[in-house]
């Protein structure tokens, strides 16, 4: 597992996340959270048919909420 205890992070399919598209601002960054606003959502991780080098949670991409690709899914996590 990763620090936060969740196994499989990177590699299977891109995973849509939270936080809204927005290119990261200068300096050190600490759980940034993205835009304020807008309707681009990020996705992470990589998929089956990317090279290695993009799988990884660093690698980010961002498309509306209707963009659908069989190399993008989601991660049901509950928050304890």
């Amino acid at each position: 597992p990763n620090e936060l205890g969740l196994f499989d992070m990177s590699g299977n399919i891109w995973e849509w996340c939270w936080d809204l598209f927005d290119n990261y601002p200068a300096g050190t960054l600490t759980d940034y959270k993205g835009a304020a606003s807008g309707s681009t959502r990020i996705y992470r991780g990589g998929s089956w048919n990317y090279e290695a080098e993009r799988c990884t949670i660093a690698d980010r991409s961002g498309y509306g909420p209707s963009y659908q690709r069989s190399i993008i899914g989601f991660r049901v996590v509950k928050n304890k």
